[in-house]
Protein backbone atom coordinates (compact mmCIF):
# COMPACT_ATOMS: atom_id res chain seq x y z
CA UNK A 1 0.00 0.00 0.00
CA UNK A 2 1.32 3.27 -0.61
CA UNK A 3 1.20 6.00 1.50
CA UNK A 4 0.76 9.58 0.96
CA UNK A 5 3.29 12.76 0.58
CA UNK A 6 4.34 12.95 4.10
CA UNK A 7 4.77 16.53 5.43
CA UNK A 8 7.14 17.56 8.39
CA UNK A 9 8.96 20.62 9.35
CA UNK A 10 12.48 20.02 10.92
CA UNK A 11 13.85 22.26 13.62
CA UNK A 12 16.48 24.55 12.93
CA UNK A 13 20.11 23.22 13.05
CA UNK A 14 21.28 26.63 15.12
CA UNK A 15 18.15 28.80 16.79
CA UNK A 16 19.07 32.43 17.08
CA UNK A 17 18.93 33.25 20.63
CA UNK A 18 15.78 35.30 21.98
CA UNK A 19 14.62 38.26 24.36
CA UNK A 20 17.86 39.55 23.96
CA UNK A 21 18.29 43.06 26.31
CA UNK A 22 20.90 45.46 27.69
CA UNK A 23 20.45 46.96 31.40
CA UNK A 24 22.70 47.89 34.28
CA UNK A 25 24.54 49.79 31.97
CA UNK A 26 27.80 51.55 33.71
CA UNK A 27 30.72 53.21 32.54
CA UNK A 28 33.30 50.76 31.62
CA UNK A 29 30.17 47.34 31.53
CA UNK A 30 27.15 46.55 30.46
CA UNK A 31 24.62 43.67 31.34
CA UNK A 32 23.33 41.61 28.56
CA UNK A 33 20.70 38.97 28.90
CA UNK A 34 18.97 36.61 26.36
CA UNK A 35 16.97 33.19 25.97
CA UNK A 36 19.65 30.64 24.36
CA UNK A 37 18.66 28.31 21.85
CA UNK A 38 20.47 25.08 21.37
CA UNK A 39 23.85 26.08 22.43
CA UNK A 40 25.48 26.70 25.58
CA UNK A 41 28.43 28.77 23.76
CA UNK A 42 27.97 32.24 21.78
CA UNK A 43 29.63 35.33 20.22
CA UNK A 44 28.85 38.71 21.59
CA UNK A 45 29.32 41.16 18.80
CA UNK A 46 30.25 45.26 20.12
CA UNK A 47 31.50 48.37 18.90
CA UNK A 48 31.91 52.17 19.42
CA UNK A 49 29.13 53.72 17.48
CA UNK A 50 32.39 55.51 16.26
CA UNK A 51 34.08 52.34 14.66
CA UNK A 52 33.45 50.18 11.92
CA UNK A 53 34.74 47.20 13.07
CA UNK A 54 33.04 45.28 15.85
CA UNK A 55 34.84 43.26 18.11
CA UNK A 56 34.27 39.70 18.97
CA UNK A 57 34.30 37.91 22.70
CA UNK A 58 33.87 34.01 22.64
CA UNK A 59 31.17 33.62 25.71
CA UNK A 60 30.46 29.94 27.26
CA UNK A 61 28.66 28.58 30.10
CA UNK A 62 31.56 29.55 32.21
CA UNK A 63 31.11 33.37 31.26
CA UNK A 64 27.09 33.51 32.59
CA UNK A 65 24.44 33.33 34.88
CA UNK A 66 21.36 31.66 34.59
CA UNK A 67 18.22 32.48 36.39
CA UNK A 68 15.33 30.32 34.52
CA UNK A 69 15.59 30.35 30.92
CA UNK A 70 17.83 33.29 30.54
CA UNK A 71 21.54 33.47 30.32
CA UNK A 72 23.30 37.09 31.56
CA UNK A 73 26.66 38.29 30.67
CA UNK A 74 28.76 41.20 31.31
CA UNK A 75 30.29 42.74 28.95
CA UNK A 76 33.41 44.71 30.08
CA UNK A 77 36.49 46.88 28.93
CA UNK A 78 34.27 50.15 27.79
CA UNK A 79 34.88 53.37 27.21
CA UNK A 80 32.81 55.69 29.54
CA UNK A 81 31.48 58.24 28.06
CA UNK A 82 33.01 61.80 29.54
CA UNK A 83 30.44 65.47 29.71
CA UNK A 84 31.84 66.52 26.30
CA UNK A 85 31.15 62.74 24.43
CA UNK A 86 28.56 60.32 24.83
CA UNK A 87 30.11 56.58 23.68
CA UNK A 88 27.29 54.83 22.30
CA UNK A 89 27.65 51.09 21.63
CA UNK A 90 25.64 48.20 19.17
CA UNK A 91 25.83 44.61 20.38
CA UNK A 92 24.20 41.70 18.79
CA UNK A 93 25.00 38.32 19.97
CA UNK A 94 25.01 35.11 17.41
CA UNK A 95 24.81 31.32 19.31
CA UNK A 96 27.82 29.34 18.25
CA UNK A 97 26.28 25.70 17.97
CA UNK A 98 29.63 23.79 16.92
CA UNK A 99 29.61 20.03 15.42
CA UNK A 100 29.05 21.50 11.83
CA UNK A 101 26.02 23.72 12.74
CA UNK A 102 28.43 26.80 12.65
CA UNK A 103 26.28 30.11 13.85
CA UNK A 104 22.63 31.34 14.65
CA UNK A 105 21.49 34.21 12.68
CA UNK A 106 22.26 36.89 14.79
CA UNK A 107 19.67 39.07 18.01
CA UNK A 108 18.55 42.48 16.63
CA UNK A 109 21.66 45.11 16.96
CA UNK A 110 20.58 46.89 20.22
CA UNK A 111 22.11 50.10 21.26
CA UNK A 112 23.49 51.69 24.92
CA UNK A 113 25.17 54.44 26.20
CA UNK A 114 27.92 54.25 28.84
CA UNK A 115 27.89 56.14 32.03
CA UNK A 116 30.64 59.10 32.59
CA UNK A 117 32.86 57.89 35.17
CA UNK A 118 32.26 58.97 38.83
CA UNK A 119 28.45 60.67 37.35
CA UNK A 120 26.93 62.45 39.58
CA UNK A 121 24.11 60.58 41.25
CA UNK A 122 20.53 60.22 39.53
CA UNK A 123 17.31 60.00 40.63
CA UNK A 124 17.78 60.14 44.32
CA UNK A 125 14.70 59.66 46.72
CA UNK A 126 13.21 59.20 49.93
CA UNK A 127 11.64 57.13 52.28
CA UNK A 128 10.60 55.11 55.23
CA UNK A 129 11.30 58.41 56.89
CA UNK A 130 11.27 58.57 60.60
CA UNK A 131 12.36 60.16 63.54
CA UNK A 132 15.65 59.04 63.44
CA UNK A 133 15.88 56.89 60.09
CA UNK A 134 15.30 57.78 56.42
CA UNK A 135 15.97 55.37 53.43
CA UNK A 136 17.63 56.85 50.77
CA UNK A 137 17.86 55.33 47.57
CA UNK A 138 19.37 56.69 44.01
CA UNK A 139 21.17 55.81 40.59
CA UNK A 140 24.73 55.77 40.52
CA UNK A 141 27.85 54.14 38.65
CA UNK A 142 30.19 53.36 41.33
CA UNK A 143 30.31 51.10 43.71
CA UNK A 144 31.86 53.39 45.92
CA UNK A 145 29.92 56.64 47.60
CA UNK A 146 30.08 58.89 50.50
CA UNK A 147 26.69 60.08 52.17
CA UNK A 148 26.66 63.36 54.23
CA UNK A 149 24.00 64.90 56.16
CA UNK A 150 23.09 67.46 58.41
CA UNK A 151 19.95 68.86 60.64
CA UNK A 152 17.83 71.11 58.42
CA UNK A 153 17.84 74.28 60.60
CA UNK A 154 21.38 73.44 61.02
CA UNK A 155 24.01 76.33 59.35
CA UNK A 156 27.29 74.61 60.41
CA UNK A 157 28.13 71.13 61.03
CA UNK A 158 27.42 67.49 59.52
CA UNK A 159 26.04 65.66 61.74
CA UNK A 160 26.86 62.39 60.29
CA UNK A 161 29.20 61.05 57.12
CA UNK A 162 29.22 57.50 55.84
CA UNK A 163 30.32 55.22 52.93
CA UNK A 164 30.20 51.89 51.58
CA UNK A 165 32.43 50.94 54.01
CA UNK A 166 30.02 51.53 56.70
CA UNK A 167 26.94 49.48 55.30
Amino acid sequence: AEVGPVTFKTDIACPAPSTFAVSNVKSDRADLSWTPGYASAWKVYYKLETDSDYRVKDVTEQDVTTEGTTVTYTLTGLVASTESEENNYSVYVVENCGNGDGVSESTATLTFTTLEECATPSDITFSNIGHYTAKVDWTGDSDEFTVSYRVAEQVDGLVEEFNNSKL
